[in-house]
C-alpha cells in the first residue's frame, strides 16, 4: 500500500520531471538549429541543456527520498522558479519592445532564463526543507523534553509517597517487635513483604527511568503471548480472581520493550482495586494495521478526577492519581506510537483499550 510520504515523494518528483523533459524537448529542439560562435553555442544551449538534464538526476533523488518527505516541497519551489523566471523574462522582453528592440528566438530566450529559474527554485526548496527539517526536530526535542520533565515529577512524587508509606510500615512493626507489643514472627513478615515491595519499586523506577531515557526503539512483541503470561501468573497470586482472556494465537505489534509491564499494570489494576471476588475481562483482536487491546473490570471505577489527569498528562498539588500502573501504561503506550483510552462502565467498572500498531510489512 502506497503511503502519504511515498505519494508526496512521487508528486514532488513528478513535478521536477515534467519542467526538466519541457525544457530539455526546447533546449534539444534549439540545438538542432545552427548557431554562430563559441559563446552562444555555449551559454544559450550547452549550459542550459546540462542543467535541464540535471533536473531529472534531482528528480531521481526525489524520488527515492534522500530529502527526507520534502520531496512536494522542493518540486513545488522548481515550478514557481520556472514560472517566476519566466514572467521575469517576458517582462524584460516586453520591456525592450517597448524601446524599439528587436527581440529573436523568444521560446529559446524564455526557455534559458526559466531553467535557471528551476534551478534557483530547487536550491531556494532544499534551503527550505532544511529548515523545516531543523525546525520540526527542535520543536520535538522541546516537546520531548517538556514530557520528559513532567513524566519525572509524576515519577518523583509517587515514589516519596509509596517509599514513605512502606518506611513508616516497616518501622511501625519494628517497634512493635521491639515492645513486645505483637507476634515477631507475624511483625517479621509483614516487612519483609514490604522490603519487598520497596525492592519491586526500585526495579520499576529502573525501567521507566531506561524507558524515559529513549534509548530503547520499538520491537515486535506479542501481545497475545505476554497476556497469556501474565494472567497465568495474577492467577497464581490471586486465586480468587475470575480473569476471562479471549485471545488470539497471535497479535504482534510493534511496540516499546516494556509493554509487558503497561500490560500487567492493565490488568492488575482491575484486580487490585476491585472487591475480594474480583472480574477481569481481557480481549485482544488484529485489524488491518493495528492490535487493539481492552480490559474490563466490575471494580468501583477510576476516580473521574484521575481519568482528567491521565488525559492532561500531567499532575498538580491538589490533582494527581493514586499510584504508577496507568501512568507507566500510559507512557508505554504512547512511546509504542499507540492510544490508550479509559471508560468508566455502568454501573460500575473501569473499560480500558489500547491501540497498538500491527508490526506489519
Amino acid at each position: 500500500m502506497e503511503t502519504g510520504a511515498e505519494r508526496r515523494r512521487a508528486a514532488g518528483a513528478g513535478l521536477v520531471t515534467g519542467v526538466a523533459g519541457y525544457l530539455t524537448s526546447v533546449h534539444v529542439h534549439h540545438a538542432i538549429e545552427p548557431l554562430s560562435g563559441v559563446v552562444s553555442m555555449v551559454v544559450g544551449i550547452t549550459i542550459p541543456l546540462a542543467l535541464s538534464l540535471t533536473l531529472f538526476v534531482i528528480a531521481a533523488f526525489l524520488l527515492v527520498g534522500t530529502v527526507n518527505g520534502s520531496a512536494l516541497r522542493v518540486g513545488s519551489w522548481c515550478l514557481l522558479g520556472v514560472i517566476a523566471a519566466g514572467i521575469t523574462g517576458m517582462l524584460i522582453t516586453l520591456s525592450q519592445v517597448s524601446e524599439g528592440s528587436v527581440v529573436t528566438d523568444l521560446p529559446y530566450l524564455i526557455s534559458n532564463i526559466g531553467t535557471y529559474g528551476a534551478i534557483g527554485g530547487i536550491v531556494v526548496g532544499a534551503y527550505d526543507a532544511r529548515q523545516r527539517e531543523v525546525s520540526g526536530r527542535l520543536d520535538e526535542e522541546r516537546k520531548r523534553a517538556r514530557n520528559l520533565s513532567t513524566r519525572l515529577s509524576v515519577l518523583n512524587r509517587v515514589l516519596r509517597h509509596d517509599i514513605r508509606t512502606n518506611v513508616t510500615i516497616i518501622k511501625g512493626h519494628a517497634n512493635h517487635i521491639r515492645r513486645g507489643e505483637k507476634d515477631p514472627g507475624e511483625a517479621a513478615a509483614v516487612i519483609i513483604d514490604q522490603a519487598d515491595d520497596l525492592h519491586e519499586l526500585s526495579e520499576e523506577a529502573r525501567r521507566v527511568e531506561s524507558h524515559l531515557s529513549g534509548t530503547r526503539r520499538r520491537q515486535p512483541i506479542d501481545v497475545a503471548a505476554e497476556l497469556r503470561d501474565i494472567v497465568a501468573d495474577l492467577e497464581s497470586e490471586f486465586p480468587a480472581a475470575d480473569i476471562e482472556a479471549d485471545l488470539p494465537e497471535h497479535a504482534v505489534a510493534l511496540a516499546s520493550p516494556m509493554l509487558d509491564s503497561a500490560l500487567e499494570h492493565l490488568v492488575r489494576n482491575g484486580i487490585e482495586h476491585n472487591s475480594d471476588d474480583p472480574s477481569v475481562d481481557i480481549e485482544v483482536s488484529n485489524h488491518a494495521d493495528e492490535v487493539t487491546l481492552e480490559v474490563e473490570d466490575d471494580g468501583p471505577g477510576i476516580p473521574p478526577m484521575e481519568v482528567q489527569v491521565l488525559d492532561r498528562g500531567k499532575e498538580t498539588a491538589m490533582q494527581h492519581t493514586s499510584g504508577l500502573g496507568l501512568w507507566i501504561a500510559k507512557w508505554v503506550v504512547e512511546a509504542s506510537g499507540g492510544e490508550l483510552e479509559l471508560e468508566q462502565r455502568n454501573p460500575g467498572g473501569t473499560r480500558v483499550q489500547v491501540h497498538l500498531p500491527g508490526n506489519y510489512p
